[in-house]
């Protein structure tokens, strides 16, 4: 995956995403922590595109949490 051809917030969202994994002490970087760094970063339109939808974010934020945990 060559990170130089993203842009800088898809980067940023991507690093945060790795820094949730480490912090979780996961030995691989998942959809799911990409999932929640891009929901976190307001930037990416993300958790815009799943309001649009009708989809309750504070909600689905937590349950990735919790998978996480």
């Amino acid at each position: 995956m060559n990170q130089e051809k993203f842009t800088k917030s898809v980067q940023a969202s991507l690093l945060k995403a790795q820094s949730l994994a480490v912090s979780r002490n996961h030995t691989a970087l998942t959809p799911m922590h990409v999932l929640q760094a891009m929901l976190d970063e307001r930037e990416t339109g993300v958790a815009l595109i799943f309001l649009n939808m009708g989809v309750d974010v504070a909600l689905l934020s937590k349950k990735i949490v919790d998978y996480l945990n």
